[in-house]
């Protein structure tokens, strides 16, 4: 008897193990996701929205990833607003991330769009919030239209890739995967380039229709900055996996590479840049009598015909450019941008690089500008990421987030939040077989969105730029527009252009912020 129940015990025992160190099964035959290890947390909340109380569940959790051939590669973290829903109805959808790459979609969420933000100060917005960060209703929410979803990409916040990611996913044989470091370049290859990532961003839209039976609601796309680029892009990748888009919105985007990074055979860039760096130096009040008291309009015009006309005839013709023509460009470009004469000299014509440009508007005042928002400005000492809009975005939405999510919603995980991922940015790779310019080396989204356009003529466009942004320039943002092949007509019809009193973010700045979600608002409502 002492040798069945020991037999018994025995068998029990590596039965037990065997367990412990085969792959889970979900109920559908796969293994159960290894990477989607922080518990789904829900809260029911509500807003006052446009006047009306809104009531909503907020549910923050993972969602796992799949490759082509149903292999789990990670899972991306997302937090969403699903509005209490009339019997039957389907409410349309928005996809929302930020940029970098890198950036999670903190500021979307807490600056702009959620039901729950944190407000914009005084002064225009250019005074730095101070603690305790308190999350208020958004009034201009776009949750009475839409449901919210708001998306972390894989490297950023809570998202994680498998540690074999890399090696084409996980295997139903796999005893046990771990989940990568969120700057392990190797693991998180897959994700960590501009179509692996459009890629999945495209296979979460797909998995988060499927976990909330929301098949054939109408979907939106809003992105700002890279995320800007990915929101031209991810309607053809969507398309692919059976899913279209009615409508994505472009924050403050960078549609072409070219637009806004210099290189020693183009200038496109320095043409585009110009008109924002006038408009700067026009708000601190630098330029001469007759250019001052131009609006800031007006002198934008001015400038932008100028460099359409005068700056770029003196690029083309290059070294066989007259002296006398040299020095009369060199003189205008000082006065439109109160930068020494001194400086365009040495570079050919050619404006400041980034970094010397936010010390050189300011230098007799002793204060750099602010890249993201030219009116903010901070001591000239400051380092790069000493940048003064990184005081509001990092602290301030960074800790707002976290205690809504921990304290109001309910997460619990240990795992850090990856807010802005230098790793992500340092090893991000920008070639691509479909989003590059035809010299095969620029990063272009335009021609996606432009195909996209051609094949659904109702696919809606919406452009926010901010006037003081002196990383994703306006004019940069306009010249790519310019360039899609789509028929004019429908150029007309189906891109619709605003232009904020801000910077990157003018949402920070609460008049902008109002004008801003409004806008977007009733373009939505256009589209459906």
């Amino acid at each position: 008897m002492n040798v069945i129940k020991r037999s018994a015990v025995i068998i029990f025992s590596i039965v037990a193990i065997f367990l412990s160190i085969a792959p889970s099964r979900a109920e559908d035959g796969r293994p159960s996701p290894q990477s989607n290890d922080i518990a789904t947390a829900r809260k029911e909340l509500s807003s006052i929205i446009n006047g009306k109380e809104v009531k909503y569940t907020v549910v923050s959790g993972l969602t796992t990833l799949f490759d082509e051939n149903d292999r789990e590669m990670g899972s991306i973290f997302s937090t969403s607003y699903l509005a209490d829903a009339r019997n039957g109805e389907n409410r349309p959808v928005a996809f929302i991330f930020n940029g970098g790459p890198g950036s999670a979609s903190t500021c979307l969420h807490i600056g702009a769009f959620g039901p729950k933000i944190l407000p914009g100060t005084g002064n225009a917005g250019l005074n730095l919030p101070v603690p305790p960060y308190l999350l208020e209703d958004n009034p201009d929410s776009p949750l009475d239209i839409a449901d919210l979803v708001f998306i972390d990409p894989v490297g950023t916040g809570f998202s994680r890739a498998l540690e074999i990611a890399a090696e084409g996913g996980s295997d139903k044989s796999d005893s046990k995967l771990g989940v990568a470091s969120p700057h392990d370049p190797k693991a998180n290859e897959p994700f960590w380039s501009v179509e692996g990532d459009l890629k999945s961003l495209a296979e979460f839209v797909r998995v988060w229709l499927n976990e909330n039976n929301r098949w054939g609601a109408r979907v939106f796309i809003i992105g700002e900055s890279y995320g800007g680029f990915r929101a031209a892009g991810l309607p053809v990748y969507l398309s692919r996996a059976g899913i279209t888009t009615s409508g994505t919105a472009l924050i403050s985007p960078v549609i072409s590479f070219k637009d806004i990074f210099d290189s020693i055979d183009g200038f496109t860039a320095n043409i585009e840049r110009l008109p924002s760096i006038a408009a700067t130096a026009h708000y601190h009040k630098l330029l001469a009598p007759d250019l001052q008291k131009l609006s800031v309009e007006s002198l934008v015009e001015q400038v932008t015909q100028w460099a359409n006309g005068e700056y770029l005839s003196a690029f083309m013709d290059g070294n066989e450019l007259s002296g006398e023509r040299f020095t009369r460009t060199v003189r205008e470009l000082s006065r439109l941008t109160s930068i020494p004469e001194a400086e365009f000299k040495g570079s050919k014509l050619r404006l400041p690089s980034e970094e010397a440009l936010k010390t050189l508007i300011l230098r007799e005042r002793g204060l750099n500008v602010s890249m993201y928002d030219s009116r903010m400005t901070a001591p000239a000492s400051y380092g790069g990421y000493e940048d003064p809009l990184n005081a509001i975005s990092d602290a301030g939405y960074g800790t707002a987030l976290m205690d809504f999510l921990y304290k109001t919603v309910g997460l619990s995980t240990a795992r850090k939040y990856e807010q802005l991922s230098e790793s992500v940015f340092q090893y991000w790779k920008y070639q691509s077989s479909e989003s590059n310019d035809y010299s095969g080396d620029i990063a272009n989204t335009g021609p996606l969105l432009a195909s996209q356009m051609r094949q659904y003529p109702f696919l809606r466009v919406f452009v926010a730029m901010g006037r003081y942004d002196l990383v994703c320039p306006a004019e940069s943002v306009i010249a790519a527009l310019k360039r899609l092949d789509v028929p004019r007509e429908l150029v007309e019809k189906n891109i619709e252009r605003h232009l904020y009193e801000g910077g990157h973010m003018m949402y920070t700045n609460p008049d902008a912020a109002k004008k801003l979600r409004l806008d977007l608002k009733n373009w939505m409502r256009s589209a459906l």
